[in-house]
């Protein structure tokens, strides 16, 4: 438990740095099968604790994408927190990347009812 607190009080610092224009980006290369890895050691206990089961689709081992490995780890850990708290227990959430010579692309998926068509033009 308190390590969530710790993640959600750096969270709140991030999102007001980021309405303050003040975050700073690291951009270098980064495993996108590390990154998942990450990602799933970090929620799996919340997946637990709901009942949920996390798929994690493995990507090439040698997959890479230029980014903020921090930052891009914090929005996957983000992502599949809310879809774990969305879905309902004996729900699944699943996590994939896969890419191209010029682009990577990570999905978060989940069993959970999704978002209300009208407020999806808020988020």
């Amino acid at each position: 438990m308190p390590d969530r607190i710790v993640h959600v009080i750096d969270d709140v610092i991030t999102f007001a740095r980021l309405e303050a224009g003040h975050v700073t980006y690291t951009i270098g290369p980064v495993s996108a099968r590390e990154v998942l890895r990450v990602a799933d050691a970090v929620v799996a206990p919340l997946a637990i604790d709901h009942n949920i089961r996390i798929e994690v689709h493995a990507c090439p081992e040698d997959l890479v994408v230029s980014a903020d490995g921090d930052k891009l780890k914090q929005i996957l850990v983000n992502l599949m927190a809310n879809a774990i708290k969305f879905t309902g227990a004996n729900g699944a959430v699943t996590l994939r990347c896969h890419g191209d010579a010029e682009s990577v692309w990570f999905e978060v998926q989940d069993t959970g009812p999704g978002i209300d068509a009208d407020r999806l033009r808020d988020i």
